[in-house]
Formats: C-alpha cells, sequence, structure tokens
C-alpha cells in the first residue's frame, strides 16, 4: 500500500463529532463543509477496505434520536408508511407496519447485505448512497424522501430526488411509503455474483394492478443494484399498460435493451447486465400476468 493510501486509510487522523440534536448536526456541516454524515458507517467501511478518499471530518449521527423511528403518516388525506433515516435495515425487517403495509420493501431488506451489515445499517444510508438496493423496489413504491438542505425541510418523490443534482450538504430526514389499499402484483430479484453480501449486477423490481379485462394498470418497472444509478423504465412501462397482458416478450425485451443504460468493469460487460435484466423483467411478467 503506497503512502497516500495509507494516510488515507489512518482512522487515527479522523476527527468524529457527535451532535446530539439535528440543529447541532447542521451546525458541524456549516462549520466543516468537508465533513460527512455518518449514520451505521457500512458504507465507510467499504471505503476504507477499498482505499477510497475518506474525509478526515466525519459528523457521527448515531446520538439523534429523533430520526429512529416508523410511524403511520398522514399527508393530503394518504397515509403513508414513515420511516426515519436512521432506522436500521433489520429493524425495518421486522417492524410490525413495514411487515403489514411495505412487503416488497421487507423483501428487499432482507437481500441487503448479510445480517451483521443489516444490524448496524440504515435504511437513510442506504437511500443516501443513491445507489441502494432497497431505491428499484422504493421507485416503484413511489416512495417520497424529506430532507434538509439549506435549512429547509424538503418533501419530494424519490424518483425526483434522485434526478437531481447531488448537493451534499444534504441530511436525509424520513423515507414515506404509500400504503396502497387495491390489490396490486409486484416482485423484488436481485442478482449478484455470489450471496447478498457482495454487490449485486443488478437489482430490479416491478409493481402493478390488473384489470380482468386484460388491461395493464399503473404499472411500474424500476432496475437498479450495484453501481447503476436507479431508474425507471417509463417507456417500458407505456408499451406495457398499452399492449396489456397480451404483451410480446420479445419487443419488451428490446425496450429494456435500449431504455436500461447499464456499465461495465472488470467483471461484467454493461450488455450482459442489461440481458440480465431483461431476462428477469420478462420472465416475472409472464409469470404473473400471462401465466397468472
Amino acid at each position: 500500500m503506497n503512502n497516500k493510501n495509507s494516510e488515507v486509510l489512518s482512522r487515527t487522523d479522523i476527527e468524529v463529532s457527535s451532535p446530539l440534536t439535528i440543529l447541532e448536526a447542521l451546525e458541524y456541516k456549516s462549520k466543516f463543509q468537508e465533513g460527512v454524515y455518518v449514520a451505521g458507517g457500512t458504507l465507510l467501511q467499504l471505503g476504507w477496505e477499498k482505499s477510497e478518499f475518506i474525509s478526515k471530518r466525519i459528523i457521527s449521527l448515531e446520538s439523534l434520536k429523533e430520526l429512529k423511528n416508523v410511524e403511520m403518516h398522514l399527508e393530503d388525506q394518504k397515509q403513508f408508511v414513515k420511516i426515519g433515516a436512521l432506522t436500521t435495515i433489520d429493524e425495518c425487517i421486522n417492524h410490525a407496519l413495514t411487515i403489514m403495509y411495505c412487503p416488497l420493501f421487507v423483501t428487499a431488506c432482507k437481500n441487503i447485505a448479510a445480517p451483521a451489515v443489516r444490524n448496524r445499517g440504515t435504511i437513510g444510508g442506504n437511500v443516501a448512497s443513491r445507489i441502494g438496493d432497497s431505491l428499484p423496489v422504493l421507485l416503484v413504491l413511489n416512495a417520497k424522501v424529506t430532507f434538509l438542505i439549506n435549512g429547509k425541510i424538503v418533501t419530494k418523490s424519490l424518483a425526483d430526488w434522485l434526478n437531481d443534482q447531488h448537493d451534499p450538504s444534504f441530511l436525509l430526514i424520513d423515507i414515506r411509503i404509500p400504503c396502497v389499499k387495491t390489490k396490486t402484483s409486484d416482485f423484488y430479484k436481485k442478482v449478484g455474483r455470489r450471496e447478498t453480501f457482495t454487490s449485486a449486477i443488478v437489482s430490479v423490481s416491478g409493481k402493478w394492478s390488473s384489470c380482468e379485462n386484460g388491461n395493464i394498470r399503473d404499472m411500474r418497472l424500476a432496475v437498479g443494484g450495484g453501481n447503476h444509478d436507479p431508474v425507471r423504465l417509463y417507456r417500458v412501462e407505456e408499451i406495457l399498460k398499452k399492449e396489456g397482458c397480451e404483451f410480446s416478450s420479445e419487443l419488451i425485451y428490446s425496450e429494456i435493451l435500449n431504455e436500461f443504460n447499464s456499465y461495465s468493469d472488470v467483471f461484467l460487460t454493461d450488455h450482459y447486465r442489461k440481458k440480465v435484466a431483461a431476462n428477469i423483467i420478462v420472465s416475472e411478467l409472464k409469470r404473473q400476468l400471462v401465466s397468472g
């Protein structure tokens, strides 16, 4: 290891601030612009292991109890499950409200990393990373995020927030998942090179309502995982709503390859990742819409 990386990875050089309130956290961030917010620290650990640059100023959010909650929330006459950003992945899996109202989200959380990481890592960290495995599911669930930016509390759809230019000074407050009363169909699949503790090749999710006459309503498809920017497949969704349950598998497969932008690395090509995503989506749609 060279001297530069040794310096980057030296934890004795890192200064940690531990605010007791959100206001204090904002004050630390204003004072130390290079400081990074940290909760569970699992992403930080990965950075150390990869010899990536890490800020020498850490703002630990562990003491912010107001961000560690799961509760029902009423907004514009609609009910949401509101999950505090510092809620651990394990708590998301086992909480009565998420089990009852957000089972697809629970399924995604069960596929995040290993048990030890889920016990420590937070849903806020998974979302704030912008590449977390929970994001495809949260996109198809039409989730919202609430965050502090420039002293203001802002609530946006997750899709809009992901499309915004990244501002590192934001502080994620909570994630809000709508409670849907109508019957829907859905799926979530994560494909990795090994078990759940490795980075995904791709993660995909879908959710829709179908009518008895074969029409498809409210179709949502999303892809992410690995180092992908999580995205909704809007063009594919529109084709499926137009084609209905008698959709052409070949057409949908081709459109997924066209719409989904992937990447290549030392392990896999972008084309391979796109084919994996297309195969999973078409297979799930055929199983639930055609066969079902």
